[in-house]
């Protein structure tokens, strides 16, 4: 009896065997990509990181004065006062008043001392081939030329330029200055021009306003003045 009971039950459970064997095995779900997540105003914080609110820049660019004389106040004016400012200045630096930087670094990378400054401003020696008149024969001679300050009336002036993007202001710091000299060839011909040394501003700033005030027409802060407004002129 037993047993027939288990026949019973066992080919009641074959057709449900039979379908799930038929039916095919039901696919996983795919997964969402997960979205990113942008905070929008910690992104506009990092925007306003990466922008400084002050924009600094160091440009250069050179002026000319010339050594103009009052001849009215001459009288008022004590001796030797009417050198030239390149002479004032550079005989400054060979004293030892004011410290000179070499002209290829304008970041003051290299001080020049007043020994450097006086060999650099040594009178120039050239040899020359002439013929003497009364022989006819070649000599060589050594001609000693002396700089001439008075031809020395460009500058060439360092300036820091500060942008503040916030209140939309524009600061110009002058940081220092640097007399220019014309290059010559043995013909005469002009080569360029090269600065000579730096002279940080805070310290040529007394001999600048003294020069101003026998000079007060022509001077160099005249100069960076009038060539910032030559194009509007």
């Amino acid at each position: 009896m037993r047993y027939a009971l288990f026949i019973i039950a066992l080919l009641a459970t074959q057709p449900l065997l039979a379908q799930q064997a038929q039916a095919p095995a039901a696919k996983p779900a795919a997964a969402k990509p997960a979205k990113a997540h942008v905070h929008k105003h910690s992104a506009h914080k990092a925007a306003q990181a990466a922008q400084p609110d002050v924009w600094t820049r160091r440009v250069s660019r050179v002026v000319s004065i010339a050594d103009t004389t009052d001849l009215s106040n001459r009288k008022l004016r004590p001796e030797g006062d009417d050198r030239p400012l390149a002479e004032i200045l550079i005989r400054a630096a060979m004293d030892g008043k004011v410290k000179a930087y070499s002209n290829y670094d304008s970041h003051f990378g290299k001080m020049l001392t007043p020994a450097e400054v006086k060999k650099m401003m040594a009178p120039q020696r050239d040899t020359m081939v002439l013929e003497d008149p009364v022989t006819g024969k070649e000599v060589v001679k050594i001609i000693s030329r002396d700089v001439n300050y008075g031809t020395i009336v460009k500058f060439r002036v360092l300036e820091e330029w500060r942008y503040d993007r916030v209140n939309g202001s524009t600061a110009i710091r002058t940081v220092a200055i640097a007399p220019v000299k014309d290059i010559y060839g043995d013909d005469g011909t002009y080569r360029g021009s090269a600065s000579m040394m730096w002279i940080k501003y805070t310290e040529a700033e007394p001999i600048l306003e003294a020069y101003g005030q026998t000079h007060p027409q022509k001077n160099l802060a005249t100069a960076i003045w009038d060539d910032y407004l030559g194009d509007a002129k």
